[in-house]
């Protein structure tokens, strides 16, 4: 591929996101389910801040009754669709598309099922259609495989219609599905190749894809044959870390795409990383993009990335805590001081006291630009056309993200206090500690370039525009062409 000029430098509109330069910087800004949040209206983002938009469709969920019927969408969520797209329309920003594909721990089920007072999983006659995060989409050994396959399919192509995107991301993190659900990733594959040719039949020009995430292609989640080894790794990556990385190219590659892209969020290695040094590596990114560029000509997006910019606090209550392999605390010590006051104890593991509360990750604006900087580097380097940052705005307010137990006294934190408690018992569902999910949710509560009221956050928005400015001029791949052609 040519040397390209710049990219794009794209926001995540979190509907959950807004987008962003280098060929096109872009990032997601929120617009949380109306139950847990006042929603953000759209004429308060800043356009100017970001080169396109990323729509990120993920928490408001599919109604499958209506896609799978043919039906008319429910009033809520087509009012919520249509205000969107005005706000896209008014930014007169390319649009680019991010849809779920499935849901879950590791998006194993069928996409959430919308729903006014909170999406959730599908269910049919009462019954929910997943087992154990994993659905199996074969149609020979699954009768409600079919069904399901056409009512994504269906609403993938009411969404393009809909937001007339210059390029779609049909399935997020799809390569996540095999860590949980190995036997049912062949017909998951089957399916999302269904999706791409049916996306290309009615829309052959489009650029389509599924993100992989990059932690996932690394084999460094628990369970997976390099867990761990990104977050204590030196200066050099271990030579099994790269043949993990070749491994988990390998079996994502039977996903037909029109371009390779990646999620960039190094949650992993955050919440793995040793006290006292950075959690992740120069290398964390290259290493990937090196093994890759050798197996695979497509063009590179990177469709999501950031990094915290706060100290985080989380409540144990209840929970048990880990021993040192767990991947859920960064800082051992504090595991250890928390378990002198345990009262129980099972195995190598140790009830905590009600409540307890640690720091489990300290950052700052300053960390958060420092690896948009690096993002923004490496795509220069790399001939990377577009990158969407995480958020355009922050998700959760200082106070609330940094502080344990949550105040629901305060009518102010009340509403992000039930949110909270949501990812908790997201938790209890899936058979792991409520802090777990309580720390996943804060972990990315404050990956954005402005605060919960707006306000730009220093150094971190400078950078931003920094980096849109140095790739302005003319934009030179062919991937850039068609994004530019769409406008």
């Amino acid at each position: 591929m040519a040397k390209q000029a710049a990219t794009l430098v794209g926001l995540s509109l979190l509907i959950d996101s807004v987008v962003g330069r280098p060929g096109y910087l872009a990032s997601p800004i929120a617009l949380n389910k109306s139950t847990f949040f006042t929603e953000i209206d759209p004429s308060v983002i800043i356009s100017a801040d970001w080169d396109a938009v990323n729509v990120v469709w993920d928490s408001y969920g599919v109604p499958w009754s209506s896609f799978l019927n043919n039906a008319p969408q429910p009033e809520w969520w087509q009012e919520r669709l249509n205000r969107t797209i005005a706000a896209t329309q008014a930014w007169k920003l390319p649009v680019v598309l991010t849809l779920p594909g499935g849901a879950g721990q590791n998006r194993g089920c069928p996409a959430e099922n919308a729903s006014e007072s909170g999406s959730s999983y599908p269910s049919v006659s009462g019954t929910i259609v997943c087992d154990n995060d994993c659905f199996d989409y074969n149609t020979v050994t699954n009768p409600l495989a079919s069904f399901f396959r056409q009512g994504y399919v269906n609403f993938v192509l009411y969404m393009i219609s809909a937001f007339v995107p210059v390029n779609v991301n049909y399935a997020i993190d799809a390569n996540r599905v095999l860590e949980k659900c190995p036997s049912e990733f062949a017909s998951y594959v089957d399916f999302m190749n269904q999706v791409y040719d049916t996306i290309k039949s009615f829309y052959p020009t489009l650029v389509a894809y599924p993100s992989l995430s990059l932690e996932s292609i690394m084999g460094t989640f628990p369970g997976q044959p390099c867990a761990g080894q990104v977050a204590f790794a030196g200066a050099t990556p271990p030579q099994s870390l790269v043949s993990c990385v070749a491994s988990g190219y390998n079996v994502a590659s039977g996903l037909k795409r029109d371009a390779l892209s990646l999620t960039v969020r190094p949650l992993n290695a955050l919440v793995n990383g040793a006290s006292g040094g950075a959690p992740w590596q120069l290398w964390y990114l290259t290493l990937v993009l090196d093994v890759l560029s050798a197996k695979d000509a497509a063009a590179v997006t990177i469709s999501q990335y950031g990094y915290p910019s706060a100290n985080y606090i989380v409540n144990t209550a209840n929970d048990t805590v880990a021993d040192s392999s767990s991947h859920f605390i960064a800082d051992v010590a504090v595991a250890q001081s928390v378990r002198v006051t345990a009262t129980a104890t099972t195995g190598s593991e140790h009830a905590a006291p009600d409540p307890v509360c640690f720091s489990f990750f300290n950052a700052t604006v300053q960390d958060s630009a420092d690896f948009f900087n690096y993002v923004v580097d490496v795509s220069s380097r790399y001939n990377i056309a577009y990158t969407s940052f995480f958020s355009s705005n922050d998700v959760l307010p200082l106070e609330v993200s940094g502080s344990c137990p949550c105040d629901t006294s305060d009518p102010t934190h009340a509403i992000y206090c039930n949110y909270l408690t949501l990812y908790r018992q997201a938790c209890t569902r899936a058979g792991l500690p409520d802090y777990a999910c309580e720390a996943a949710a804060k972990i990315t509560s404050t990956l954005g370039i402005r605060d919960v009221d707006g306000e730009a956050k220093g150094t971190l928005y400078a950078a931003v525009q920094a980096a849109r400015s140095a790739g302005a001029g003319p934009l030179g791949t062919a991937w850039e062409t068609v994004m530019t052609n769409s406008l």
